[in-house]
């Protein structure tokens, strides 16, 4: 019993803050960006100096963003995610706020509509799994939100119901996530 319980708190976590999915039932295509704006290493240091760390491909923003799109697509069928085109009306903009030493992040996770530019909805996520010198800098925290939010995504779509975030809870995220 002991160990399921340790099993089941260190699982990746999505969970919404504000807004609805409604779009959902719309939705036929998703793309994803990277917004590492706001992005710090331990809290205490500069994105810059975490990338510094290991050797990093060029591209690792895209090749990471393709485990995304991957992991996605397998938990969820009435949506594909992809590259933007002009088909693409929705975007998950990932604003990584905290990287641990072992990669491992903490990110909000914006639900955008490309052409309005609002922001259908927020969602909070923290991954178990990192890269701390991967030269793809982000292909595991990228491969568990992919599946977190499929798997989110398609619940909400069979059920109409959401994991929501509860400011006070006794959730990790109480020491980790700021606005």
């Amino acid at each position: 019993m002991a160990l399921m319980v340790s099993l089941c708190s260190q699982a990746a976590d999505l969970r919404l803050v504000d807004g609805n999915l409604d779009c959902l039932k719309d939705m036929k295509f998703l793309t994803a960006e990277f917004d590492c704006s706001k992005a710090t290493w331990n809290k205490k240091h500069t994105w810059e100096e975490y990338l510094a760390r290991a050797r990093r491909v060029d591209d690792w923003e895209q090749q990471s963003m393709e485990y995304f799109y991957e992991w996605f697509n397998d938990e969820i069928i009435t949506i594909t995610a992809r590259t933007a085109n002009d088909k693409v009306r929705y975007k998950a903009v990932v604003q990584i706020t905290n990287v641990d030493n072992g990669g491992r992040i903490t990110a909000n996770i914006l639900l955008v509509d490309i052409p309005s530019g609002k922001t259908m909805a927020t969602f909070i996520f923290w991954s178990t799994d990192g890269d701390s010198k991967d030269h793809i800098t982000m292909r595991d925290p990228m491969k568990e939100l992919g599946e977190c939010m499929g798997k989110a995504f398609r619940k909400y779509l069979k059920t109409g119901k959401a994991k929501k975030w509860k400011e006070g809870s006794n959730n990790s995220a109480d020491n980790t996530y700021s606005w």
